[in-house]
């Protein structure tokens, strides 16, 4: 079955956020994070290529987690953390996907290796941090933390995304 790929764009359309989004997360430390110039979302649809020069390519995605996904009284469920680092470094492929001059076809997580470095209370507001590292091939190499509003990292991951190979 071939990706549909139109639902995932649909979703990026919806880049920035809400202004109730914006507003929720103006009201605790991650103001930093949505008030600093540097770090504006990039609508990647419509924005030029030089537009697209003048932005890191690296991602960060903000997360309220409320007590509903604990896995253990106030604690989060490690196959949450996952989920959000999988989804933030999926993004993070996407956005150098989009600008590739290749513009290969569409990336699947093969492997995602996770590391819990503490446990991380709920409910908290995290920062995921995506770094894309290199592309071999049609293999793309990232890495990833989990962050607290100190910079603490709780949770940290490498993962290897693969293009989907062209039909001949």
């Amino acid at each position: 079955m071939k990706p549909e790929w139109s639902r995932f764009y649909d979703g990026l359309r919806t880049i920035p956020a809400s202004e109730d989004g914006i507003e929720h997360f103006r009201r605790n430390w991650t103001k930093k994070y949505v008030e600093d110039p540097e770090l504006k979302p990039v609508d990647l649809l419509t924005s030029t290529e030089d537009e697209s020069k003048q932005h890191a390519l690296d991602t960060i995605t903000l997360f309220d987690i409320g007590s509903d996904l604990n896995g253990y009284t106030d604690t989060i469920h490690g196959r949450v953390l996952c989920a959000s680092l999988d989804e933030s470094l999926s993004v993070c492929v996407e956005i150098h996907r989009a600008r590739s001059p290749a513009k290969p076809a569409g990336a699947y997580t093969v492997r995602l290796a996770t590391d819990f470095r503490g446990m991380v209370n709920s409910p908290i507001v995290l920062i995921v941090k995506s770094k894309f590292e290199i592309a071999e091939g049609r293999k793309w190499f990232l890495r990833g933390t989990i962050e607290d509003e100190n910079g603490r990292v709780l949770t940290q991951a490498e993962g290897i995304w693969v293009s989907v190979k062209e039909k001949l």
